[in-house]
């Protein structure tokens, strides 16, 4: 297509405009404006356009090298591009400025605008000073420069390559799955032009069921059979992908029957695979029988393989974190995370009126260890932490903190409530039949800080162990008194010391 002349350049404009008018490309045009900035005695002139989320250097005069993909906000180019404002600036004195080329005394950028959206900018340093107007002549350049564009056509789209290139980059940034397959799901839309995507993914067992999907063909009323799950896994056993060739008539393979009664005429499906592991498949629909191109299912072949290299990391990553944040012996949480959800309560509050904090403490466990060995020390840990565990309410946790100490933070709605939470506790580790636990509760004070909850609740476990084994004591009122009113009792068998 010839380019379209009637908006170029005016020859009025001078050496540029003309230049600009006889432009056929992007390239053209941005090296036409790079030659005149030079001339007009800027010594270091670059143009940068946005492409994927950064800005590419598409032309400059006078380096050896360049910063290239610069991310939006990032020194006076990125800055520039994100507020849409010119720039002039002395390095020595900018926040912005990030070095690059040496001994550079000034800096001026300017954004260049198409259409009212900014598309990259135009920038200038020098080693020694820069022309007053130096801004001014930028954005004359800059202006002139968007006529040209206007005239060829606009900006170029983004080529396949690219695309590609932006969502390989967005996912490396990903770490949790969930963010992962949510992009993949866009990105495969996208890339494939198709309105609907699903993740299948394969537990231990191989075991197959939808993680996620989008589009007006995943109705969540509309559950895939298991069946069909199992048998769509199975079409990409040996390939690399499959897909439909627009015959709405053919012969489909065992498990299509249910995308068909939905409306999908459409199906690319692809494994998710990452270093001989098979995660799941991606399965991408649309309502139109249309085959895809062979260039676009590589490209999808390209994506999942960088998607499934991003979910087995993250899932690694997500166990190695899980393994930080527990105790090896009893796969409770340990002190830090212990502390961690304490301040997570404390900021957060809870659906209960009060929160109370419980520390139990394994009766006469140094004779365990003592007589019987640390082996048998450590199984009693292990069925009394079980124990503890399985007598919390859902949602709720315990958390080894030392030796033979436990803890949790509950909701409550006073303290007669928190005492009987602490009674089914120790009732639990009793029914061990191993041994007893002494048990303290503090229930938090309105403003009242971690560390302060804490001494209160380990004042009252020594209050439950000086009174003997398998015992409770709870702590309500602290010093000042007025700062924690005393709740309403139920009964006078609530115990507080």
């Amino acid at each position: 297509m010839e380019p379209d002349r009637s908006h170029a350049p005016s020859p009025q404009g001078g050496a540029l405009a003309r230049r600009l008018a006889e432009a056929t490309t992007v390239d053209e045009l941005c090296d036409a404006v790079m030659d005149h900035l030079q001339a007009a005695g800027m010594p270091l002139p670059s143009l940068y356009l946005e492409r994927g989320g950064r800005l590419r250097c598409r032309a400059q005069r006078g380096y050896w090298q360049v910063q290239d993909g610069i991310l939006p906000g990032a020194g006076v180019i990125g800055t520039c591009y994100s507020t849409g404002e010119p720039a002039s600036i002395e390095p020595a004195t900018s926040e912005h400025y990030v070095e690059a080329a040496p001994n550079v005394q000034a800096e001026a950028c300017v954004p260049i605008r198409y259409g009212g959206t900014v598309i990259g900018v135009v920038n200038v340093e020098s080693q020694t000073t820069l022309p007053a107007d130096a801004v001014a002549q930028l954005q004359r350049a800059a202006t002139v420069f968007v006529a040209g564009l206007r005239a060829i056509g606009g900006p170029e789209p983004e080529s396949a390559a690219q695309q590609l290139a932006r969502h390989g980059a967005r996912l490396a940034e990903l770490s949790d799955s969930r963010d992962i397959c949510a992009y993949l799901l866009e990105a495969s839309r996208e890339l494939s032009g198709m309105c609907s995507a699903a993740i299948v993914l394969l537990d231990e067992h191989g075991v197959p069921s939808v993680r996620d999907q989008i589009g007006p063909l995943s109705d969540p009323s509309e559950r895939i059979p298991d069946q069909d799950l199992r048998s769509i896994a199975s079409w990409v056993a040996t390939g690399s992908s499959c897909y439909t060739v627009g015959d709405p008539s053919g012969v489909g393979f065992p498990g299509n029957e249910f995308f068909r009664a939905i409306g999908a005429n459409a199906l690319v499906v692809l494994p998710l695979d990452a270093r001989g592991s098979r995660l799941g498949v991606l399965i991408i629909g649309d309502g139109h029988a249309v085959m895809p191109p062979t260039e676009v299912v590589e490209r999808l072949e390209l994506l999942v393989n960088q998607a499934s290299s991003c979910l087995l990391t993250a899932a690694a990553m997500g166990e190695l974190r899980e393994r930080a944040a527990r105790d090896p012996l009893t796969g409770l949480g340990h002190h830090a995370t212990f502390h961690a959800r304490l301040g997570v309560a404390r900021r957060a509050g809870d659906s209960y009126r009060y929160q109370a904090v419980l520390l139990v403490d394994v009766d006469g466990f140094k004779d365990v260890n003592d007589r019987f060995g640390h082996v048998t020390g450590d199984q009693v840990l292990v069925e009394v932490s079980a124990a503890l565990a399985g007598a919390l309410r859902d949602g709720d946790e315990f958390y080894r903190i030392g030796g033979d100490e436990f803890a949790t933070v509950v909701g409550v709605s006073d303290l007669d409530d928190a005492v009987q939470v602490g009674e089914r506790l120790i009732a639990a580790v009793a029914a061990t039949g191993r041994t007893t636990a002494s048990l303290g509760i503090a229930v938090r004070c309105a403003g009242e800080s971690d560390t302060a909850v804490l001494t209160r609740a380990d004042q009252a476990l020594y209050a439950a162990k000086a009174a003997g084994r398998n015992t409770v004591r709870g702590m309500w009122q602290t010093t000042p008194q007025d700062l924690c009113p005393a709740p309403p009792r139920k009964t006078s068998a609530a115990r507080q010391s």
